[in-house]
């Protein structure tokens, strides 16, 4: 796969996460592109969440289901054992190794 991407920063609280998000989705293939291929506000919501709570995740095993860019995995990198981020689209996934 390959797309152009910029790095991001978000701010989490008191952890600063970078990801790269697609500039441009709509070359991206797959149905559910659009869908997969931004920053969900929940995603932040989640990761503000964790960030109180870390005792869900810290030295863990996490899975992210429906994972798209998986802003909450990488967050969730700095605290857990180890995560397992899976997504239905195969760009997404490919996306997510990269």
């Amino acid at each position: 796969m390959s797309t152009t991407a910029t790095l991001q920063t978000f701010f989490i609280k008191q952890t600063v996460v970078e990801l790269f998000v697609p500039t441009d989705s709509t070359n991206l293939s797959g149905v559910n592109s659009p869908y997969w291929a931004k920053v969900w506000p929940s995603a932040i919501g989640l990761c503000c969440f964790l960030e109180d709570n870390k005792e869900h995740i810290q030295n863990k095993k996490v899975m992210e289901l429906a994972a798209g860019l998986g802003l909450p995995s990488v967050f969730t990198a700095n605290y857990a054992q180890q995560i397992f981020s899976s997504d239905i689209e195969p760009a997404a996934v490919a996306f997510l190794e990269q």
